[in-house]
């Protein structure tokens, strides 16, 4: 079976990023889903933190109401991106703890800074869940906001 059917938020995450037209978050989500399957761990964890960034920069320019600060060509700061939601109420652990989840991952995507070695299947899974879990808490989030105004 899918490792999808394994993670009790994906039927909410995925009809959110939907509802939303976010789609390339969703694509980056199922990337992920395939490439773990495929037993490509490293390609699973770039997918997945690419679905983090990219949620995180539209939650930035929904609430912002204009483009998140990206420079090209480089990974964008995932703390400057919680900003917005910081000021609406995301309290301080919830941010430290997605940063966390985000440079956990990141780490494992960068094969060269392990020596080459891809990570374990193990290492991933728990990635995978961290990951799944952080999106669906910033989509939550979301949603209470959305429900407020």
């Amino acid at each position: 079976s899918r490792i999808s059917a394994q993670i009790p938020a994906w039927s909410f995450i995925e009809r959110k990023l939907r509802e939303l037209n976010w789609s390339n978050v969703l694509r980056e989500l199922n990337l992920a889903i395939s490439a773990f399957e495929e037993n490509r761990m490293s390609d699973c964890c770039n997918n997945l933190r690419m679905a983090l960034i990219t949620l995180l920069a539209k939650i930035y320019e929904l609430l912002e109401g204009c483009p998140p600060p990206i420079e090209p060509g480089k990974t964008p700061n995932p703390r400057s991106l919680l900003k917005p939601m910081q000021k609406l109420g995301l309290d301080d652990q919830s941010s430290k703890l997605i940063l966390g989840i985000w440079s956990y991952v990141s780490e494992r995507a960068h094969i060269e800074k392990r020596g080459g070695q891809p990570p374990s299947r193990r290492e991933v899974k728990y990635g995978l869940q961290l990951i799944f879990s952080s999106i669906e808490c910033l989509l939550n989030f979301l949603t209470e906001l959305r429900n407020k105004s």
